[in-house]
């Protein structure tokens, strides 16, 4: 294996690893299941006023709360999401460094939430299948959807998978001359 394929391959682990970890430990800090209700709790923490709260929910849908009570199918979908990661990562070179960071925030983030669907539990022991946000912006009056950090990994994630296929396959907008030739060759 070459060392350029080799270090991108632990870029990706490293990615993964942190985002999943960050994620499933930011949730352990701030998510307080007692005072998640079927509305809008009050804020557990005011960070600023007006802006910013820690406020904790359960989100039982998909983003934005869509397929609400789905969660097995919102389970399978997130299944076959880290399949199309892993599917994906075996096909990148070790050129592609920043597309196999930016697998590794989605295959992280989507861990994080996966395992809140599958394994987490209510303070009365009951599976909560839903996903632990906690994170609460008001932004020019408008009060975003509460989200976590998982959310944030996959968001990031997947705009740098977005801005590297824009810009060319290795992320920097240009084709070098040995590229042109490949692909010539390969038309022919």
């Amino acid at each position: 294996m070459k060392k350029s394929h080799l270090r991108a391959k632990i870029a990706f682990l490293i990615a993964a690893v942190l985002s999943a970890a960050i994620d499933l430990a930011t949730k352990s800090i701030f998510f307080d299941p007692a005072c998640v209700d079927g509305g809008k709790a009050a804020p557990q923490n005011v960070i600023i006023d007006g802006f910013f709260y820690i406020r904790s929910a359960g989100n039982e849908g998909g983003v934005f709360g869509i397929l609400q009570g789905s969660t097995w199918t919102l389970v399978i979908l997130a299944a076959l999401a880290l399949a199309a990661v892993v599917l994906m990562l075996l096909r990148l070179d070790g050129r592609q460094k920043w597309m196999h960071i930016a697998l590794g925030l989605v295959l992280g983030g989507a861990i994080g939430n996966l395992y809140d669907r599958i394994f987490f539990l209510k303070p009365d022991g009951s599976h909560a299948h839903y996903v632990r946000d906690f994170l609460d912006f008001v932004i020019f009056g408008w009060d975003y959807p509460i989200f976590n950090a998982a959310d944030v990994f996959i968001c990031v994630g997947a705009a740098l998978i977005f801005l590297s296929v824009l810009f060319g396959p290795y992320g920097h907008g240009k084709q070098t001359k040995a590229d042109v030739s490949k692909a010539k060759g390969a038309a022919r």
